[in-house]
């Protein structure tokens, strides 16, 4: 089963995710999650007994989730791997992967099925393949609709693809902030998967409250002043070092 969970930035997406993660645990479900997750002190504090718990991993890399059968895989910011542009490049085995999740089951000790679910955070279904979307079975949004009070909306797919048209919720449930759980995670450290390349220039300011700024200044003597083709020219020596 696939699970797409949308919302704006700040609604709530990875709290939910986080949330869902952490009852999936319980369940005695491994669960592979691509943002930092520490339930110790969680568990700890609420006097968990922990012998049918699952396993939380960590996972950053596609490749990492392939040999993966039976469990919880959760991907926040999940546009970062699902785009067109990424889907196209990313091997058949990947591919595979995602198509056929629902047959790479396991079974746990007693021999009973542990099926292979995804769980997947984007700010909007149009921001992942085609693909992808067509292969969901759940369609949630999520809402923060008043300080501590989240609202999640499941929609079929045809009902989330035009933000202008009237929406009619399959059925929908609220869910509160727990501060407990939220310490659980770090929404700054959720995802990492961007690698930014280096900017060799910054700005000198005289006036904390004014950004009138020296303009752009270079990092170091090896670097020409800049302009847009000496910056090209920087990251194509950087390349080739």
């Amino acid at each position: 089963m696939i699970t797409i969970i949308t919302g704006k930035p700040g609604a709530g997406k990875t709290l939910f995710l986080t949330y869902q993660a952490f009852e999936m645990l319980k369940r005695g479900y491994d669960v592979y999650a691509n943002w930092k997750l520490d339930f110790n002190a969680y568990i700890e504090k609420k006097k968990l007994n922990t012998d049918k718990f699952g396993q939380v991993f960590f996972w950053s890399e596609i490749a990492e989730l392939l040999h993966i059968k039976g469990g919880q895989i959760f991907i926040d910011e999940a546009q970062g791997y699902f785009d067109s542009r990424e889907w196209q490049e990313m091997p058949p085995s990947a591919k595979q992967k995602f198509s056929a999740h629902r047959h790479d089951v396991k079974k746990d000790e007693d021999g009973k099925i542990i099926p292979l679910d995804i769980w997947a955070g984007v700010q909007h279904t149009s921001n992942i393949d085609k693909r992808i979307r067509d292969l969901g079975q759940h369609f949630a949004e999520i809402r923060n609709i008043w300080k501590k009070v989240f609202m999640i909306s499941y929609f079929e797919l045809k009902d989330l693809k035009d933000d202008m048209v009237s929406r009619k919720a399959v059925k929908r449930r609220l869910f509160l902030f727990s501060k407990a759980k939220a310490e659980c995670y770090n929404t700054h450290e959720a995802v990492n998967f961007i690698e930014y390349p280096e900017f060799p220039y910054h700005r000198e300011y005289e006036n904390r409250f004014s950004n009138d700024n020296t303009g752009l200044i270079p990092d170091s003597p090896d670097i020409p002043p800049f302009s847009r083709k000496s910056l090209g020219e920087y990251k194509k020596r950087e390349r080739t070092r």
